[in-house]
């Protein structure tokens, strides 16, 4: 399924997934190993979302992420990141990006390297995708963004979902 369209919804790419479904939300889902193939669809999948020059939120699930990526992928990375140009993009159009992330030992390194390169818009690392989804939606409205109505029934399965799970434990 390398590189086929789901649906409307997104891309797949090496196993990720980057989703447009529920604009003005983008989810990416990473896969349980990176490839360059990957990180290609990350920066595509990006810089598409940007070419709509409209202000979105971003929520990027590592959960099943057992390796980072490597030396090539890193690399291709650092290059993108460091474009003048897509740094504008992303002062300009994200609103907000959660990434979700499992461990709470990279939780805490990703703050101590954000503390010290600080992102161009506001980012947290929350345990859980619930967590994620919520966030993103109140800095899409904090924004002046409006919701849609499908992504107004995604939170509130969301946030279904998350007072389940705290009365069972």
């Amino acid at each position: 399924m390398s590189g086929q369209a789901v649906g409307a919804r997104g891309d797949v790419s090496d196993g990720l997934v980057f989703d447009e479904g529920l604009w003005p939300l983008v989810v990416l889902r990473l896969p349980t190993r990176f490839t360059p193939a990957c990180m290609q669809g990350i920066i595509d999948g990006y810089e598409r979302t940007y070419a709509r020059k409209e202000r979105f939120a971003s929520l990027t699930d590592c959960s099943s992420t057992v390796r980072f990526p490597g030396a090539v992928e890193r690399k291709m990375l650092a290059e993108w990141l460091g474009q003048p140009g897509r740094t504008e993009n992303e002062k300009l159009y994200t609103v907000g990006a959660a990434i979700v992330l499992t461990s709470g030992p990279m939780r805490a390194l990703m703050s101590a390297i954000r503390w010290i390169n600080p992102p161009t818009s506001p980012q947290v690392w929350p345990a859980t995708e619930a967590e994620a989804f919520e966030w993103c939606c109140e800095q899409l409205v904090n924004a002046g963004i409006p919701l849609t109505h499908d992504l107004e029934a995604a939170r509130a399965e969301h946030q279904r979902s998350r007072a389940a799970a705290a009365r069972r434990t």
